[in-house]
């Protein structure tokens, strides 16, 4: 019985710099992806209450990822990715919005695989 491997898909990643409360910064995609991976790092100190998510229009990709007690360059990773969330159709929008007081300064990287 032969084995069909279908090629190698790009990994796509996907980089937004959010520096706002309450921002959101949308990228409205061209062909399906598939959200596997999200991290980043920030940008200055944090203030409580701080959050970063990824969404898919407006469900959530990742869960609300605290800020707020991490300091200059720390690096961070999303806890949980919603596979119920993750696959992102063609034209729609793949959104990072931030919350909260304070500088939510920081990068975040969503890594995503064509749908």
């Amino acid at each position: 019985m032969a084995t069909t491997l279908n090629p190698p898909q790009p990994i796509l990643t996907v980089a937004y710099y959010v520096d706002n409360v309450n921002q959101t910064v949308t990228l409205t995609t061209t062909r399906g992806l598939w959200v596997y991976y999200v991290a980043g790092y920030k940008n200055g100190a944090g203030t409580a209450g701080e959050t970063v998510r990824v969404l898919n229009g407006a469900a959530a990709i990742s869960n609300a990822i605290a800020l707020g007690a991490l300091g200059d360059q720390a690096v961070f990773v999303a806890g949980t990715i919603d596979d119920a969330a993750n696959a992102v159709a063609a034209g729609g929008a793949l959104n990072v919005t931030t919350a909260n007081a304070g500088d939510v300064a920081c990068t975040v990287f969503v890594e995503c695989l064509p749908n």
